[in-house]
């Protein structure tokens, strides 16, 4: 009776250590952070000239991954061409080259 006491308690503590060390591992690990933001649409009208200095103005979106469109459309020559766009406030830069249609500057 007391062995089988013993490797219950053993089993319980074997146990508990486990769930304790994938707890503090699970905490310790970099999050995939959860970006919660407004949704928005930008419509571009025909002949509107919506190059980088138009895409700084945009203060709802992030301002890191503005920063970095503006930047790639000001060296590759760049503007957004006109139509109805829908993104979101937490958008990265990576998705918004696939959202935006751009059209090289004369």
């Amino acid at each position: 009776m007391k062995r089988k006491s013993l490797l219950i308690a053993v089993t319980v503590v074997i146990l508990i250590g486990g769930a304790l060390i994938l707890h503090l591992t699970s905490i310790l690990k970099p999050k995939n952070e959860l970006k919660i933001g407004k949704p928005l649409v930008l419509v571009v009208e025909e002949g509107q000239n919506m190059d980088f200095k138009a895409i700084e103005n945009m203060d709802l979106w992030d301002k890191k991954q503005r920063k970095l469109l503006s930047k790639y459309m000001k060296e590759n020559n760049l503007r957004i061409i006109a139509g109805k766009y829908y993104y979101n406030q937490t958008t990265t830069f990576k998705e918004a080259l696939e959202i935006f249609r751009f059209e090289k500057i004369d």
